[in-house]
């Protein structure tokens, strides 16, 4: 439902000026009337900003957090112990400067950054969108997108800021654009450099130029403003990454930015199929991934339409058979619905699955777009919610299912809108089935909005559940377990169930016979958190060995010997990701895919302990400590040894 505005976008004064006639086109707006409406935009931002809040304090992840918690905690004052992070190098800046900032919230502090930065992103493009999007409509859009990311890290990070970075530059593109502002062009094309040292693949931001040609093709405009447009961006964003590196050579951090990229590089040469990342960044296999992804995301927009389709004309035969379409219809909607329940409730439908049913529709819904009679600041607007879509997940080896998630603030929510706006239209489809003819009013406004209400009851649903039943990453509990803290003063105002906060209780407790702030561990392989707790250093500069191949963590295994001597190793005894994150009331053991990837990094550990004759002196069933055996620690403690 996106409302037609005049092509000089300055002269808009009144964003709901639409909303009225907008609202004409409902058979019974007083009952529709709040859907375009929506409720007060102070009021929704401080719904919006409570609930990110209320999130916060619950689940605790000890691979992605802790791997980003501890290059913020040791960014400025020893950098070199995370030198792996350092392609993140500008999100370790800020996340870094607010652990200074705010240095008695610990992992919360970081996760209400997290919060302001996505409120942040949103309010961004909310302000680009109410020009065109009733009221309602939009803040429809907005809240299902705003459950759907619930389970992902709460703290702020890459995938946050470098969102918060790209839609703001589309937000400078759109108005540059339409308000011939060079200047504005300029800050775009610098607001994309520096998101290139948020995360190195942002570099694909320089990209956005294409939204000066689009818009010039459209607009009618002369290839030599076209040119000279394209070259103020392009100022903005090379001089913005100059700028950078003189910053990174000033604070002596450019070499280990240089360094950290040659150990990802690596990844695509050292990288077997059965070792360490199984090549999940080589370049070809990260395009591989995405292109295959999309086109699942797409395959499920046309099932589900034609299923749609499917139930339509199965409708109208039962009306043509029995006379009476609406008891049909209300069983085939209970049966349907008791099946979709079930699968849900039976984690046959996961969360991640919305990512590829929002993808395709965000990706179908701009095409139409684009190739419809829209002005041209809708279909600029909807470009540069596609191009972020597009471009945004490359470089993650998991693809659009880490990333997708932050990048859909633009282009879901006119998604939405122009859904609405189909609904009101009506397409009559001929069916023929020997002497039987039918004709088809597949947009119905009464069929498609039940269909489509439908479709937004599951989607809740599903979500309302992962956040309540298994709110968090890796944390896979209740929230009603969740209210027992960590005995760290960095993870204060954290909660996780009472199992969890045990073991990792005892873990902290028994360790500080071995480890004092400052000294050198080897926290292996998952649970670089254990540093951020008890500020630890680590031995080696990846702060988590599962991200090593084997080859490489043989080679810095060595190089940090040499450099620290042996360290006190604080080892997990068992899964704890993926289908582990029950732990440690439901441990699970390695899957048949996952297993071989570890067995020779973790040879080569057991190797290194026997050369280096380590000694278990403590464990419980998750962690264990060992130390060098001819190293004493005063009175040694072993409870439950394997």
């Amino acid at each position: 439902m996106l409302r037609k505005l005049p092509d000089d976008i300055d002269k808009i004064t009144e964003p709901d000026s639409g909303v009225k006639k907008m609202r004409t086109h409902f058979t019974s707006p007083a009952r529709f009337s709040i859907a375009v409406r929506g409720i007060n935009e102070k009021l929704f931002f401080l719904l919006l900003l409570v609930y990110h809040v209320a999130i916060t304090f619950q689940g605790i992840d000890l691979l992605d957090e802790g791997f980003h918690a501890v290059f913020y905690q040791r960014i400025f004052d020893d950098p070199s112990s995370v030198q792996y992070n350092f392609f993140y190098w500008f999100s370790g800046i800020v996340g870094g400067g607010i652990l200074k900032l705010l240095p008695g919230l610990g992992l919360w502090g970081l996760r209400l950054a997290g919060a302001i930065t996505s409120i942040l992103t949103i309010l961004i493009t909310y302000r680009l969108l109410r020009k065109i999007i009733p009221r309602g409509i939009l803040q429809v859009g907005i809240a299902i997108l705003a459950l759907y990311i619930n389970s992902e890290p709460k703290d702020i990070h890459y995938n946050t800021l470098s969102a918060l970075f790209f839609f703001s530059a589309a937000a400078l593109m759109l108005y540059g654009l339409k308000r011939k502002n060079n200047f504005m062009l300029f800050l775009c094309g610098a607001v994309l450099g520096l998101n290139v040292f948020t995360r190195l693949p942002n570099i694909l931001g320089a990209g956005m130029a294409l939204a000066i040609i689009y818009s010039g093709l459209i607009e009618k405009i002369s290839i030599r403003d076209i040119v000279g447009r394209i070259a103020v961006f392009m100022a903005g964003f090379i001089i913005s990454i100059g700028v950078i590196i003189y910053v990174m050579h000033s604070i002596g951090h450019l070499d280990i930015f240089i360094d950290s990229i040659k150990f990802i590089f690596s990844l695509t040469t050292t990288t077997g199929k059965q070792d360490g990342l199984a090549g999940s960044y080589g370049f070809g296999r990260l395009i591989y991934v995405l292109i295959k992804q999309h086109g699942i995301s797409l395959s499920i927009v046309v099932f589900l339409t034609g299923l749609v389709l499917l139930y339509r004309v199965v409708l109208d035969v039962a009306l043509s058979v029995t006379g009476n379409r609406f008891r049909f219809d209300m069983f085939f909607g209970i049966v349907v619905s008791i099946i979709a329940l079930g699968l849900i409730f039976t984690d046959r439908i996961h969360i991640q699955y919305l990512t590829y049913l929002f993808t395709g529709f965000c990706v179908i819904t701009s095409i139409i777009t684009l190739s419809g009679s829209y002005t041209n600041y809708v279909k600029l607007l909807s470009f540069l919610g596609l191009f972020i879509m597009l471009i945004h997940p490359f470089g993650s080896a998991p693809g659009i299912l880490t990333v997708m998630l932050y990048s859909m603030w633009i282009s879901f929510p006119m998604g939405i809108a122009l859904l609405q706006n189909v609904v009101h239209k009506k397409f009559e489809i001929q069916i023929s089935i020997g002497s039987q003819n039918w004709k088809l009013f597949i947009t119905n406004e009464a069929f498609l909005k039940k269909v489509l209400l439908w479709f937004m009851a599951m989607i809740l649903i599903i979500c309302l559940r992962y956040i309540i039943e298994f709110p968090y990453f890796y944390d896979q509990h209740s929230r009603t377990e969740m209210v027992y803290q960590i005995n760290s003063p960095n993870t204060r105002f954290i909660y996780t169930s009472k199992q969890r906060a045990t073991a990792l209780n005892e873990l902290l407790a028994s360790s500080e016979k071995y480890v004092k702030k400052g000294d050198v561990v080897l926290a292996y392989d998952a649970i670089p958190m254990y540093y951020f707790m008890t500020e630890a250093k680590p031995f080696m500069p990846n702060s988590t060995p599962l991200f090593y191949t084997s080859i490489q963590f043989s080679v810095d295994l060595q190089k940090s010997l040499v450099k620290s001597g042996l360290p006190v190793i604080v080892k997990q005894e068992i899964w704890t990701i993926h289908e582990g994150s029950g732990w440690p009331e439901n441990i699970v053991e390695l899957s048949p895919l996952e297993a071989p990837l570890n067995k020779l990094r973790d040879s080569t550990l057991n190797l290194f302990l026997s050369d280096h004759r380590y000694k278990k002196v403590w464990s419980n069933k998750i962690f264990s400590i060992l130390v060098p055996e001819n190293r004493s620690y005063g009175a040694t403690s072993v409870s439950g040894s394997k």
